[in-house]
């Protein structure tokens, strides 16, 4: 990603919590999103050492989420969000 992204959102109880990606693989099998384009991501555990650290990235790519990789400067609602 752009940056290092490592929060994102899940949804409990129906209710989205921000939440860090650490937490986030402790919570099993739960809905879970960018907390910027509300747009599917997948869950990265950390490296040896803790590098990379534990972060989200998008799947797929967003070109209008300024926390992944793929963003050319204009925010948007992933097409693909998850609500």
């Amino acid at each position: 990603m752009k940056k290092d992204v490592f929060e994102c959102e899940i949804k409990v109880n129906g209710l989205w919590n921000k939440v860090t990606v650490a937490d986030a693989h402790e919570q099993g099998d739960v809905l879970r999103r960018c907390m910027e384009c509300h747009g599917p991501i997948v869950l990265m555990r950390p490296g040896p050492n803790g590098v990379p650290r534990a972060h989200a990235e998008h799947r797929p790519g967003h070109k209008g989420c300024s926390l992944g990789h793929y963003f050319e400067g204009t925010r948007t609602m992933s097409p693909s969000r998850i609500e």
